[in-house]
């Protein structure tokens, strides 16, 4: 039987606290800002609940899992299924939404005397750019 490849999350201690280490659709499950102040115990605790509440991860043995009951456990999976569904989950983890911050900058580009600026540069680089195709 072949060895099962190492990969970062693999490696990890607690890989289900890492944002960096989770599905972009879970980042903002896994957002504490609390873990430097818990003990080993309650990391492996979190961690072990983050799996199973936020990414629906379940060992095939009850004995291990934190929410033992099928209630629990189809819970789990109806969230993990709504957000893969939910188009604003989707949209953020692909990078296709825009941002208020980001909205401001752009607006801050459109202002009429910024457009006409930007016309009058374009103007000048094409011109340029004709002068340097006429000398050759």
């Amino acid at each position: 039987m072949a060895k099962k490849k190492q990969t970062r999350r693999s490696k990890e201690k607690y890989p289900n606290l890492k944002p960096e280490l989770n599905l972009k659709t879970r980042i903002d499950l896994t957002d504490y800002d609390y873990l430097d102040k818990l003990s080993p115990s309650e990391l492996e605790f979190l961690n072990k609940f983050t799996g199973e509440w936020a990414g629906a991860s379940f060992n095939s043995d009850n004995t291990k899992n934190i929410q033992k009951t099928k209630e629990h456990r189809k819970d789990s999976y109806d969230r993990n299924n709504a957000r893969n569904r939910c188009v604003l989950t989707r949209a953020k983890a692909t990078g296709i939404i825009d941002y208020l911050d980001d909205l401001d900058i752009a607006n801050r580009l459109t202002e009429p005397e910024d457009k006409m600026n930007n016309m009058i540069d374009a103007k000048k680089i094409l011109q340029e750019f004709k002068n340097s195709e006429e000398d050759t």
